[in-house]
This record gives C-alpha cells, sequence and structure tokens, in this order.
C-alpha cells in the first residue's frame, strides 16, 4: 500500500467513528487540501465543467435512478436500471458512469452500479427536494445576478423590490408571494428547508433557567416575533413548563397563523413585525431566521420595535447564521448569494450583526452556538446603556 492509500485509509477510518462536527471540519479540510494541490488542469475543469454535475443529477432524479439503485438489494446492471427506469441502456450507462465519476453512486464492476450514503440521501423528500429546488428555481435566479450586478454598476443591492430574481422570472411580486401561487416551486421547496434542520435545538445551548429566574409569573414570558406556525414556542415550552408557567406568545400574519397547529397553552397573535409590537415588556423576545430575509434598512425597523417593546429586563434572542469574520464556510457564502439574488439580503458576519445592533440600540452580550456545521447561533442581545 503507497503513502497516500494508507493516508486515505486512515482517514476513511476515522471518520467512520467520528461525530458529525468532527466529520464536518475533516471534510472542510479536505475540501481546501484538495484544492490547493489541484493541477491547472483541474481547477479549470473544476469551474468550466462543475454546472454539468448538477444536470446529471437532475437527469437522474427525474429517471429515478437513486431510488431504483436505493431500493435495490444489491448491485444492478445498466440494463437492469434502463429496464426500471425506461430508458436507453447507452444513454443510461453514461449517466450511471458519470454519476459514479463524482462519487454520487457506487461503481462495483463494469457496467455494475450500487448505492451509497449519496444516493441514498438524495432519494430522500429532502434530498430530491433540494437538489429540484435548487436547479429549478434557485439557479435561475442566480444565472441573472451577474448582469443585474452590472447593470447596478456593482453597487452593493439593497432595495428589497428590484433584485436579480425580480428580472429571471419576469415578476414585480415579492419571491414569498410568488412562491405561494407556484405549487410546482413550493413542491421542493419545504421540502428543501429540511435538509438544513439543525439535529440540535437551541434550548439546549441557552441556559433559560437563568434567564428566567424571578419572572413574573403573570407577565409575558416568551414572544416569537414571526414565529410561522409556533414550532419555536412549542420547543421553549417543553424545555421550560415545569419551572415558569407564564405567557408564551407566537406572533405572525393571519394567514400564516390561520395554517398553525392548535397548542393549549401558547397564544397565537396577529402581528406585523414593521409595527409596533402589543407585547410590552416581555422577558425574552425572539425572532428566528427572519432578518437574513431583509436587507439592512429593513431589518433595522424590526430590530426597532422589538427594541421600543423591551423593558430593562428584557432580552432578545436572535437564532440566525452568525459567519465569522474570517474563515467563513463554503456553504455559508453560497447562502449569502442566494439571499443577495432573491432578496438584496444577506447573511451576516458577527461584526455585521454587532453593527446592526448596535443602531438600534441593542448589545451583544452573549453568543451561543448550537450547530457549527450550519453556523447556526444564538445571539443574545440586550438594551444598551442609555
Amino acid at each position: 500500500m503507497s503513502i497516500i492509500e494508507s493516508l486515505v485509509s486512515q482517514l476513511a477510518e476515522a471518520a467512520k467513528t467520528a461525530d458529525l462536527s468532527v466529520r464536518y471540519q475533516l471534510s472542510g479540510e479536505l475540501q481546501r487540501l484538495a484544492r490547493s494541490i489541484a493541477t491547472p488542469r483541474q481547477v479549470m475543469q473544476h469551474y468550466g465543467h462543475l454546472y454539468t454535475e448538477q444536470v446529471v443529477a437532475r437527469i437522474a432524479n427525474d429517471l429515478k435512478i437513486f431510488s431504483i439503485l436505493s431500493e435495490s438489494d444489491g448491485p444492478l446492471k445498466t440494463e437492469q436500471v434502463a429496464s426500471k427506469c425506461g430508458g436507453d441502456p447507452a444513454l443510461i450507462d453514461r449517466i450511471l458512469r458519470h454519476l459514479a465519476s463524482t462519487y454520487t453512486i457506487a461503481e462495483v464492476g463494469l457496467s455494475t452500479f450500487a448505492a451509497n450514503e449519496v444516493t441514498r440521501l438524495l432519494a430522500t423528500p429532502a434530498g430530491e427536494g433540494n437538489l429540484m429546488y435548487g436547479f429549478n428555481t434557485l439557479n435561475k435566479a442566480l444565472h441573472a445576478l451577474p448582469d443585474y450586478l452590472k447593470e447596478k454598476e456593482y453597487k452593493n443591492p439593497d432595495q428589497h423590490h428590484d433584485t436579480a430574481y425580480h428580472r429571471a422570472f419576469d415578476t414585480k411580486e415579492q419571491f414569498f408571494h410568488y412562491l405561494q401561487n407556484s405549487p410546482e416551486i413550493i413542491r421542493y421547496f419545504y421540502p428543501s428547508l429540511t435538509a438544513f434542520k439543525s439535529p440540535v435545538s437551541w434550548t439546549s445551548v441557552v441556559p433559560l433557567a437563568e434567564k428566567l429566574k424571578d419572572a413574573d409569573a403573570n407577565a409575558p414570558l416568551f414572544v416569537d416575533v414571526g414565529g410561522g406556525h409556533g414550532y419555536q414556542c412549542a420547543a421553549f415550552r417543553e424545555a421550560t413548563r415545569e419551572q415558569f408557567p407564564g405567557r408564551v406568545i407566537n406572533q405572525d400574519l393571519p394567514g400564516t397563523l390561520a395554517e398553525a397547529p392548535k397548542y393549549e397553552d401558547i397564544e397565537m397573535m396577529n402581528q406585523d413585525f414593521y409595527q409596533k409590537n402589543q407585547i410590552q415588556g416581555a422577558r425574552i423576545y425572539y425572532i428566528r431566521q427572519c432578518l437574513h430575509d431583509l436587507p439592512d434598512k429593513e431589518a433595522r425597523v424590526v430590530l426597532q420595535q422589538i427594541r421600543d417593546a423591551m423593558a430593562p429586563h428584557s432580552i432578545l434572542l436572535i437564532d440566525e447564521m452568525v459567519i465569522p469574520d474570517t474563515g467563513a464556510s463554503p456553504f455559508s457564502m453560497q447562502l449569502d448569494m442566494v439571499m443577495m439574488a432573491f432578496l438584496n439580503a444577506h447573511e451576516r458576519t458577527i461584526s455585521l450583526w454587532r453593527k446592526l445592533l448596535e443602531e438600534v440600540g441593542l448589545e451583544i452580550s452573549q453568543v451561543h452556538r448550537y450547530d457549527p456545521e450550519l453556523e447556526y447561533s444564538i445571539l443574545e442581545a440586550v438594551p444598551m446603556k442609555r
């Protein structure tokens, strides 16, 4: 066995028993190493032909190849796959060999293929949703982004109503309104979101007992601003019910609340987060993955309404991606470009979060990181001393 083969074998064995955080770190380091040692031709091949990987995966998904291989008890010959998906064996063989070359499926012999972990992941609703939403929807807006930025003379865009998405989809509607009337997009949008759901709850890293000590049982305890269907209120209630029985309130627009589950001990309240908050002086205000959808000037309006509602003892928990000032992950920067293309919004570094909060009279008191892979954190903010 060569030195390279030995090193690869050791890394593979280490990865088998490593937890997700170690695997994430190892994968990132190996990607950086691969890029740093790539030959000039490999670099040019990467940038010139990167899109073919997604194109072939989309074709394979249309043909149900990922499901066919994942559901099989063993490897399949090209002719067997072609028979099951209804394609020309010569074409199917080309598709299978391309998938094997990118390690999306396993090549176990001449024209013989099997599922691997990537195949099985892409066969799930989350995997299919992420692939199809990315191919059909994200790419369309991202393809319009270079010309859009050129037209804007490369100024950092901040107009919510004039984005690359508006040009690409030839619409004046905001994306989330457009989405609700586009069943072909919704079909994959919501499953794609589950691919990035953290396995760790934010309630596991915030010391809620400490934050809620001496809380008034009759006062508002927890207010989720823009809380959707109330899932985070439910998580908070589950974590604190026995110790802290105060009011828990989920705020959102009427259309969203109408589709929410019924909870016995969670109040549902109509609230536009651009307007004065009806709940004043709550112990905890919480907002999750709303602010990254907004350019800074709109985010300031939302945060100012929360700041104005806060009492001296109140805290604000912001549940968002928090990018380090240096060493950002590829995923966080990919999502930043998506936010720009669709909403002229952005993911924020810790310095950008600090600046944004200070502009509305808030300061970060603590950062609770709960998903290093996706860089999800809870920013704990309190009113600045006047």
